[in-house]
């Protein structure tokens, strides 16, 4: 997904509306004429590289810089370099305009091009989610996690909760319960090896909380500080009554289903990752990430 210069655009825009009148006509000031074929240069030049959403607009803006810099190479600069304008060009004075016509042709045809191109162009604007910065939604979801925590999840779960969070903005709202999903389980799955010290994958949520609860379990007249009581319930609720449904082939999540999922998927990890981060006797912490990576 790319982001559309907007503002870009409406400086091109008021680039080009600008420089018309100093090249229409049959005579005009030298002065005035060079700078706004500079200045569409510039503009036309910045398009081709940054404005990949109009392919063939760009294309008529290359044939346009291509007639500007031939123009701009006969009537001002001694030779190619640019460097040195020709000796008896007059700054002050004007100039015949007949030679600015491939010019005009080619800044006719680009606006005619570009008005197409957005008349067919899939361009949409994205509403605010509520609760959410959008740009972090987009782009950084997982600063959602506490920054004195993040190191504690595993980069592959942070990645699915980016995931999550670009589905929620744009609206794929199931998609983003998947990912959300997804997130969780990758820590739940780092949060069981560290309690366990075993490597083991299980079938299924179900039996993660069941592998918890029994290490929780009181052994020889002592309880276990991990794993939590709290992180098994957590997991077993999350499993029960957002896990298990989505699952479903039929079942689907709005808005207010995704946003929800995703808000208690973070209160989750939270959870997780914070035992993690105590299990690992910090409390700036840095650790489990490599440890978390690994599974």
């Amino acid at each position: 997904m790319k982001r559309l210069e907007v503002l870009e655009l409406f400086e091109l825009a008021e680039t080009y509306s600008n420089a018309l009148p100093k090249l229409a006509g049959d005579k005009g000031k030298v002065f005035d004429v060079y700078f706004a074929l500079v200045g569409l240069e510039t503009s036309f030049k910045q398009f081709t590289r940054e404005q990949v959403a109009f392919p063939l607009t760009r294309d008529s803006a290359i044939e346009a810089v291509r007639a500007i810099e031939s123009v701009l190479l006969e009537n001002f600069f001694q030779d190619a370099s640019r460097e040195k304008f020709k000796e008896n060009l007059d700054l002050s004075g004007e100039m015949s305009l007949w030679m600015l016509y491939s010019v005009r042709a080619k800044l006719e045809q680009f606006r005619h091009v570009l008005a197409v191109e957005c008349r067919k162009s899939e361009t949409y604007f994205i509403e605010k989610v509520v609760g959410f910065d959008l740009p972090t939604l987009l782009h950084s979801a997982d600063e959602n996690i506490h920054h004195t925590i993040r190191p504690c999840v595993p980069v592959a779960a942070l990645t699915e909760i980016r995931e999550a969070g670009r589905c929620l903005a744009l609206e794929n709202y199931t998609a983003s319960g998947f990912h959300t999903l997804r997130g969780l389980e990758v820590v739940i799955a780092a949060y069981y090896k560290t309690v366990s010290g075993k490597e083991k994958e299980f079938r299924s949520w179900h039996d993660y909380v069941g592998a918890l609860e029994e290490l929780a379990e009181e052994k020889d007249g002592v309880k276990p500080k991990y794993p939590s009581s709290k992180v098994a319930a957590m997991i077993d609720r999350m499993r029960e009554l957002d896990r298990n449904p989505l699952m479903h082939p039929s079942d689907t999540l709005d808005e207010m289903g995704a946003d929800n999922l995703f808000k208690l998927g973070i209160v989750t990890i939270t959870e997780l990752a914070k035992d993690l981060r105590d299990m690992a006797g910090q409390t700036e912490l840095k650790l489990i990430t490599n440890t978390a990576e690994a599974v």
